[in-house]
């Protein structure tokens, strides 16, 4: 499953989405993940799992979802997984990321994960309606 959190930039993304992560720790008995923006790490609880995608020097599509399967196919425990700012991560507008957006959707069903994304838009792209 994938749930979205969007809206422009500035409208509270990041705190939904690390209250979100900060808040399965209670709920979900495997491993939990973050990836996103090393400013935000110390407001996460100690039980998540981040990954500063800038550290690793992220960027672009394939190595996006190239990342996401590493660090899935590294822990088969893993029940959540969060990223931060997919578009600034993947450096491709989100009119370009369906294909990042299909793959996560395959491996939150191949490994039953959630997924939980945030994203900065305006409009939100026809392919990305289903996960709100």
């Amino acid at each position: 499953m994938i749930t979205l959190i969007y809206g422009p930039k500035g409208s509270g993304k990041t705190k939904k989405i690390l209250d979100a992560a900060n808040a399965s720790v209670d709920k979900t008995k495997g491993s939990i993940v973050f990836m996103g923006d090393s400013r935000y790490a110390s407001q996460l609880n100690t039980q998540v799992r981040f990954f500063n995608s800038f550290e690793y020097k992220i960027s672009g599509k394939e190595m996006t979802i190239g990342f996401i399967k590493g660090v899935l196919a590294g822990n088969f425990d893993i029940t959540e997984f969060y990223i931060d700012g997919l578009h600034r991560i993947a450096d491709a507008p989100i009119e370009e990321l369906k294909e990042v957006f299909d793959a996560i959707e395959y491996l939150s069903m191949q490994d039953d994960v959630d997924f939980t994304v945030s994203v900065s838009t305006d409009a939100l792209p026809d392919y990305l309606k289903k996960y709100i």
